[in-house]
């Protein structure tokens, strides 16, 4: 997912890594379960191609298909997300070009999506007059734009919100 993208720039620091000669360690392949349950779009795109393949699978197989990776770090907090990750990394075969070709669609469709691109870096925080939690707020709306989970949405924003400034408090400083 985020292998392109300018703000985490995962093509660039894994370069950077093996230009360096360092071991790639790859963190959260699955960015904190999110991958776990893709938009429909996106699952869709996956499940036609795998039917057995978990939309995990595809993020840590990926990850682990890169030149250079001596280990994934997948978080996991279920037995059943545990037995997941072994039944296709005991035997562990690299994406084939057709599964990198899936994956590449799968991606053009999560970018589809229309979400706010934050790397919650808090920078703008320091200076908000109104003391709003803005990478929250924008995490809570992307629950929203990329799962319609508008439970969870709600909740990340009431978390926001809860010491401080509510979006509508907002005056447009910049």
């Amino acid at each position: 997912a985020d292998w392109e993208s300018p703000t985490v720039a995962s093509r660039a620091n894994y370069e950077t890594v093996r230009r360096h000669g360092k071991p790639v360690i790859v963190m959260e392949p699955v960015k904190g379960g999110t991958l776990a349950n893709p938009p429909a779009r996106v699952k869709d795109i996956l499940t036609a191609a795998d039917k057995d393949a978990s939309p995990a699978s595809w993020a840590i197989r990926f990850a682990a298909s890169l030149d250079d990776v001596a280990v994934v770090l997948s978080g996991m907090s279920s037995m059943a997300q545990m037995e997941d990750n072994l039944s296709y990394m005991r035997r562990f075969a690299p994406l084939t070009p057709d599964e990198r070709a899936t994956l590449a669609k799968a991606q053009q469709a999560l970018s589809a999506v229309d979400t706010i691109p934050c790397t919650a870096c808090r920078y703008c925080m320091a200076g908000c007059p109104q003391h709003i939690a803005i990478p929250r707020i924008f995490a809570a709306r992307n629950l929203l734009s990329l799962y319609g989970n508008a439970a969870a949405a709600k909740d990340e924003y009431g978390f926001a919100v809860s010491d401080g400034g509510k979006a509508s408090d907002c005056i447009a400083c910049g």
